[in-house]
């Protein structure tokens, strides 16, 4: 504990010296940022896995004899047909009687 009482200006000063660093070091922005965003052509684009997927389906090939099949012919649709529903008001937000 006396080590700490003769040498606390040295201390403090080693302390904010070390800080000084650690901030330039943080706030200063090295540049070597650019180093790790590059813009070759091998780098993905936006959209470029749509661009894949659409060449993907476009080799795809439909066998139209499956609609001629009896099997799908039998098939029977479950669907249920909606019915149209009365509109509310035009903004459900506004004070009541406006």
């Amino acid at each position: 504990m006396n080590f700490l009482k003769q040498h606390k200006t040295a201390i403090t000063i080693l302390v904010l010296v070390i800080l000084i660093f650690v901030a330039y070091g943080v706030f200063s922005g090295s540049g070597d940022e650019d180093v790790l965003v590059s813009e070759d052509a091998a780098a993905p684009t936006v959209g470029g896995d749509l661009i894949v997927l659409l060449g993907r389906l476009q080799s795809l090939s439909l066998d139209s004899t499956v609609f001629s099949n009896p099997i799908f012919r039998n098939l029977v649709d479950f669907g249920v047909e909606l019915v149209p529903e009365p509109v509310g008001r035009s903004n459900p937000f506004a004070p009541i009687g406006a």
